[in-house]
């Protein structure tokens, strides 16, 4: 689950419940009530935290990353990384269960199409329902996780 804007993970914080602090995604402002350039630098972007940026480490996550005296040793930048990583995974599957939809339907349709003479007709018919089915598997196996 994202906690946070710069890979933080905000439930292990021994401060959390001191300072009131939800967490600068669903706050605000950043964390312990005070303004964060991460989280608006994030927000601005329009992504949910910094992994999913093209700059991605840039020099102010390093800066806090490996702050002397709040840095976590560059900890918080690969949890940005496995958040990215495990989204870009999410999308992958995404794409591989509607293709791998669009070839049952694909090679349905010659099969059907050599069967009845009418090649053009089925694989068209095979391709989109193909895709129905690619989009149908993804819907009953994404409401499983």
């Amino acid at each position: 689950m994202i906690e946070s804007r710069c890979g933080l993970i905000c439930s292990e914080c021994p401060d959390r419940e001191d300072y009131g602090c939800e967490g600068c995604i669903s706050s605000p402002v950043g964390y312990w009530g005070t303004p964060c350039e991460i989280k608006e630098c994030c927000e601005v972007k329009k992504i949910t935290h910094c992994g999913q940026c093209a700059d991605f480490p840039c020099e102010m996550l390093k800066g806090v990353s490996f702050d002397a005296d709040t840095g976590d040793d560059g900890e918080r930048i690969m949890v940005c990384k496995l958040w990215a990583d495990t989204e870009e995974d999410k999308k992958l599957v995404f794409y591989r269960r509607i293709i791998s939809g669009l070839c049952i339907g694909i090679v349905s349709g010659i099969i059907i199409g050599v069967l009845q003479d009418m090649m053009t007709a089925w694989l068209i018919a095979g391709s989109l329902l193909g895709i129905v089915f690619g989009i149908i598997l993804q819907v009953l196996k994404g409401s499983k996780r």
